[in-house]
C-alpha cells in the first residue's frame, strides 16, 4: 500500500530487495540502511532448546532398561514473522522503500508486522517463541523445540500431543500448515529443515541426527560443477562455505571443519570468474569425499560420561599450542598452553607455506 511518509525528522527508511532461494524469492527489508539495526540490543541471553536437549534429557532421566518408543513430527508456521505485529511507536516511524509491482514507481510502505531484515525482529520472535514454548512444556507437557518445528511424543500419546499443540495454536491465533507436504504425521524417521532424525533405535538409547540424502547430493553437485568448470567466484565460495558449515553441524568431523576453513581466504578474492588454484581444487575434492562418506551424529547415554578435550594451535612468528579439558557436566577442569621451541616453529612455518601441505598432511586423529 502506497502511503505518505508522515513521520517527520525521525523517519527511518529501510531498503527492500529480493533474495533468490531455489524456486522462490524471499523479501528482505534492510534496516541497517537507516541505522535502525544499530539501535537494537538484548538485556538478557535467550536459551534456545533444541531437539538434542530434549533427547538427551529424556535418555538421561529414563530409569528403565529400555527407553519408550518415541515418534516425531514437524509443525510449520505460515509466514512466522508476519503473524506478529510491531509496537505502535515503531509503526509510526519506520517505512520500507521499494518499487511498486504494478507501476514500478517508488513507494513507501507502512510496516505492520515484524520485518524480515530487522535485528529487533529476531529478539521479538525469540521472546514470543519462548512464551509459547513454555506454555506447551509446562501447561501441556509437550516435548517440542523452541520454534515448534519439532514435536516428540511417546508412541501411545502421539495423538494427544498433536491435538494439544494444534489447540494451543488455535487459541493463540497462530496459523500453521494443516495440509500439504508441510503438514506431517508422527513417525520414527522424520525430517526438519533438511535434517533427518532417526528414532528407530531410541529403545536402545540411540538416536541418529544427519542430513537428508537430497541435501548431501545437492552440495556434491555444486562442488562438482565448480571442479568441472575449473573456475570460481568469491560469492559462490562464500555461499558454499555457509552451506557446508550448516551441514557439518549435524555431520561432525574435525577434518571437514579444517577443509571448510580453508575456503575462507577465497571469499576475499577478486570479483568475476577466477581459475581454480591447485590448493582450492584439492580442498574441494576432499570435501566431496567427506560429503560422500560422512556419518550422522549419534546421541547416546555416552554423552553423559564423555570427557572432551579441545585443542588448538597457532603459527605466526612462533608456534604455540593449548587445550582445555571439559567434564561431562560441561565444566572446564584443566587447561594448558605452551610456546613451542623456536627451531621447531621456524621449520613448521616454512613447511606450512607449501600450497597443499595442510590439506594433504592433515589427519583427523590430530
Amino acid at each position: 500500500m502506497e502511503i505518505d511518509p508522515g513521520t517527520g525528522d525521525n523517519a527511518a527508511w529501510a531498503m527492500r530487495f529480493g533474495l533468490q532461494q531455489r524456486d522462490k524469492v524471499r523479501v528482505i527489508d534492510d534496516f541497517s540502511v537507516a541505522g535502525v539495526n544499530q539501535t537494537t540490543g538484548l538485556h538478557e541471553r535467550l536459551k534456545i532448546f533444541g531437539i538434542d536437549d530434549m533427547l538427551a534429557y529424556s535418555m538421561d532421566s529414563c530409569w528403565q532398561d529400555r527407553h519408550p518408543q518415541m515418534l516425531g513430527k514437524t509443525i510449520d508456521l505460515k509466514s512466522a514473522y508476519k503473524q506478529f505485529g510491531i509496537c505502535s511507536d515503531d509503526r509510526v516511524r519506520i517505512r520500507v522503500a521499494t518499487s511498486s509491482a504494478d507501476t514500478n514507481n517508488f513507494v513507501l510502505l507502512m510496516v505492520n508486522a515484524l520485518p524480515f531484515g530487522a535485528t529487533g525482529s529476531v529478539a521479538a520472535f525469540l521472546r514470543i517463541s519462548m512464551f509459547i514454548w513454555y506454555i506447551g512444556v509446562v501447561g501441556l507437557r509437550l516435548a517440542w523445540t523452541s520454534f515448534y518445528d519439532t514435536l516428540l511424543s511417546r508412541a501411545d500419546c502421539a495423538h494427544n500431543a498433536s491435538w494439544g499443540a494444534e489447540c494451543l495454536f488455535d487459541i493463540l491465533g497462530v496459523i500453521f500448515a494443516r495440509d500439504g507436504k508441510k503438514a506431517t504425521v508422527f513417525d520414527q524417521v522424520f525430517s526438519s529443515l533438511g535434517v533427518n532424525f532417526d528414532l528407530s533405535e531410541i529403545c536402545n538409547f540411540s538416536v541418529l541426527l544427519g542430513h537428508t540424502e537430497s541435501r548431501g547430493l545437492e552440495l556434491i553437485d555444486t562442488i562438482s560443477e565448480i571442479l568441472r568448470c575449473g573456475t570460481f567466484t568469491a560469492k559462490g565460495v562464500e555461499r558454499l562455505r555457509g552451506r557446508l558449515l550448516w551441514f557439518e553441524n549435524f555431520v561432525c568431523g574435525r577434518q571437514a571443519n579444517f577443509l571448510v576453513a580453508r575456503l575462507g581466504k577465497y571469499i576475499r578474492a577478486d570479483k568475476g570468474d577466477l581459475p581454480l588454484s591447485s590448493e582450492l581444487k584439492v580442498t574441494l575434492q576432499k570435501l566431496v569425499m567427506r560429503l560422500e562418506s560422512g556419518r550422522p551424529v549419534e546421541i547416546t547415554q555416552r554423552l553423559f560420561s564423555t570427557w572432551l578435550c579441545f585443542t588448538d594451535g597457532a603459527c605466526e612468528q612462533e608456534c604455540s599450542v593449548g587445550g582445555v579439558l571439559v567434564s561431562p557436566q560441561g565444566t572446564a577442569v584443566m587447561a594448558f598452553g605452551s610456546v613451542l621451541p623456536s627451531d621447531f616453529s621456524q621449520q613448521f612455518y616454512r613447511e606450512s607455506r607449501h600450497p597443499i601441505y595442510e590439506v594433504e598432511s592433515f589427519h583427523p586423529a590430530w
